[in-house]
């Protein structure tokens, strides 16, 4: 995977630890996770992209696919296939 990680300056440093970017070709992944002790908002990109398990809202319409993963105390599983990209933000306790 090609990978890019950015730390923030000023003021957005405040708020923000990390932005990663990343992507691949030819993904075929299926993987079990279970959630981290941080905030993370993460945009993934690509094929096709499932993520099943606690707190999960999938809307779909003719055009595109929207998943909305909210906080979890339960392991969760996501299947990734074809072209992957991601941008992903870990922040900071507020």
């Amino acid at each position: 995977m090609l990978e890019t990680v950015h730390i923030p300056e000023f003021p957005l440093n405040q708020f923000v630890h990390w932005i990663w970017i990343g992507k691949k070709q030819g993904v075929d992944l299926e993987s079990m996770h279970h959630a981290a002790l941080f905030t993370e908002l993460i945009f993934n990109y690509g094929d096709q992209f499932q993520v099943s398990g606690q707190n999960i809202e999938n809307y779909t319409n003719k055009e595109s696919h929207y998943i909305i993963s909210g906080l979890k105390t339960e392991p969760f599983q996501t299947k990734v296939f074809g072209s992957y990209n991601n941008i992903g933000l870990i922040l900071k306790p507020f």
